[in-house]
């Protein structure tokens, strides 16, 4: 029976700890407990669970190509023995620069069941940012594509003790799936570096032969992820099994009656910490089958929806979308039965609606950060989830919001820091005390720098990041909101607000404003369109308009990048 929880209006007194009422905890779904058992299972626990209760089950599709959970282990044990052979040994440190491939599979899991702690890296990475990642993990192996040995060369040239493995990314392909991508890429291959024996392949580490097994505790570290956290400097993230197990966890119970027979659609990249536990992880949890797909594409994405209408399908709200608009040009509904989590970015009403209506899923929005393994909020499933809300704290997960001046509580409807506690909290940054303090207390409090609001009915609300707030005379401009007021003129397709350096006011506002194809209006339109909403001071002073703005790979827009921009322009 649930204890009966105290509601507080806006007049709450500030020293009132909302929080710790856990008020959000009666509009959790029928089926999911408060908490979650004491975590005392591996990552490879969990693995081998589904493996021996779902040997001759499906558990990775690649182009067609299917590996079923036993064939899975046996070509992980394989790898393993042939890295063992190589002087991986737990806790070294591996690198997998690769896209969602069956080898990263079968490398994640290798390198995890030697006790070994996997460093999941974005392909897309620059060689000078392989080169701060390799600097700061120190990785005894490395494996990434063949195409990308030449761009990434020099950086390993600096780390001669790193084993480089290369692999292809039509290596697991069927035989017509390989035939049409390398006639799309002209037959070309990049071979193997001569006279380097530390460059080698990874078929070269398929081995039979036995190797001991390692010893492996919950408390030890599974995975660095790399991130800019609060200070936007790179660091690597400490996620150790127990609070990734944990994460899983809190998952799939939220998702209620998901089991082995839903499909799982991967098209989240897996070196990014949403792929990995809502794609990656969650799918070997249920011992159900993961949909394997290197780049995102929607037309994929709705024949996938319509073989398999059974499927949990982890997104950004730019797949969807995109998703969206290509049935909706083709003027085709679907039928149905996804479970559609959107986190990463905003979930915009409009493309919560017409997504579900055109398509009969449900879409819900969640919200995380890699230091958190990153799931920490989500909206119930079987409830009406409110506008603009990242929903409620999982199982296990206390959140709360503090003043970033004085650091006291906040109450209801009030703006402040969102800090997380629970069992999915990193360790802290890899070889790094001193950022390590600065984002987590002595009672392990997470301090997400996002800045937040709880309302009467215990839903969050994202309202900016802190390092984006604009200060305007003294007063708070947080993005966010004039970026929801722009986006409502129907001209416009998608904006971005940034605060630009000013003498007399320390910040003004600006926009850079897409505009829908073949759409035009004046900025002095646009800025009388938000007067007519915002308060003057958070009206942008400047609008420029561009024709496409930065986004990261999972389709978050990068502030950062336009002011840098237009450092340079002026």
């Amino acid at each position: 029976m649930r204890r009966k929880i105290r509601r507080f209006g806006k007049s709450a007194q500030q020293n009132v700890d909302i929080f710790a009422q856990k008020i959000w905890l009666i509009h959790y779904d029928p089926e999911v407990p408060h908490e979650i058992p004491e975590i005392n299972q591996t990552l490879i626990d969990i693995f081998n669970r589904s493996v021996i209760h779902n040997p001759e089950k499906t558990a990775i599709v690649y182009f067609g190509r299917k590996f079923s959970y036993h064939q899975l282990k046996d070509l992980v044990q394989q790898v393993a023995a042939g890295m063992h052979s190589r002087g991986v040994r737990k806790n070294d440190r591996i690198a997998l620069l690769l896209p969602n491939l069956p080898q990263f599979v079968i490398a994640y899991w290798a390198v995890l069941s030697l006790g070994a702690v996997v460093v999941p890296l974005n392909p897309l990475s620059s060689c000078r940012e392989v080169d701060t990642f390799l600097a700061v993990s120190r990785p005894r192996m490395m494996l990434t594509l063949d195409i990308f040995y030449d761009r990434l060369e020099p950086a390993f040239r600096k780390y001669p003790d790193i084993f480089v493995v290369l692999t292809s990314i039509d290596s697991y392909m069927p035989k017509m799936a390989r035939f049409i991508y390398l006639i799309k890429s002209g037959f070309t291959k990049q071979g193997l570096q001569a006279n380097n024996e530390k460059v080698i392949s990874f078929d070269s580490l398929f081995q039979r032969s036995s190797y001991p097994s390692a010893k492996i505790f919950y408390d030890d570290t599974a995975v660095l992820l790399f991130t800019g956290g609060v200070t936007g400097v790179p660091k690597a993230v400490q996620l150790k099994h127990k609070g990734l197990v944990a994460n899983t966890l809190q998952t799939f119970l939220w998702l209620g009656k998901t089991d082995a027979d839903t499909v799982v659609l991967g098209f989240l990249p897996l070196f990014h910490s949403y792929g990995m536990t809502a794609c990656h992880h969650l799918s070997i949890q249920m011992g159900s089958t993961l949909i394997l797909e290197p780049r995102f594409k929607a037309a994929r994405a709705i024949d996938c929806l319509k073989k398999y209408p059974r499927t949990v399908f982890p997104g950004v709200p730019t797949m969807y979308r995109a998703v969206l608009n290509l049935l909706q040009k083709r003027k085709r509904r679907l039928n149905c039965f996804s479970i559609c989590v959107s986190g990463g970015a905003p979930l915009p009403d409009d493309l919560k609606m017409d997504f579900e209506k055109w398509t009969t899923a449900l879409m819900i929005e969640g919200y995380g950060l890699t230091e958190a393994s990153p799931i920490t909020h989500c909206n119930p499933l079987h409830k009406t989830d409110k506008r603009a809300s990242i929903g409620i704290p999982l199982p296990g997960t206390e959140a709360r919001i503090i003043d970033l001046e004085s650091k006291k509580l906040q109450s209801v409807d009030q703006i402040g820091e969102l800090q997380i506690r629970g069992p999915q909290v990193m360790a802290g940054y890899w070889g790094n005390q001193v950022e390590s303090k600065m984002v987590l207390s002595e009672d392990g409090w997470l301090s997400t720098g996002d800045l937040a609001k709880m309302d009467q009915d215990g839903f969050f609300y994202i309202v900016d990041r802190k390092k984006d707030l604009i200060l305007y005379g003294g007063l708070n401009v947080y993005p966010s909101e004039v970026e929801q007021v722009l986006n409502e003129h129907p001209l416009v397709d998608e904006s971005a607000v940034v605060g630009l350096p000013n003498e007399y006011y320390g910040e003004i506002v600006k926009a850079f404003v897409k505009l829908k194809k073949r759409e035009s209006i004046t900025a002095e339109l646009l800025i009388d369109f938000c007067q007519e909403r915002l308060s003057g001071y958070k009206c942008p002073k400047q609008i420029e308009f561009v024709e496409h703005l930065p986004k990261s790979f999972i389709g978050k827009i990068l502030r950062r990048n336009l002011i840098q921009l237009n450092k340079l322009a002026v």
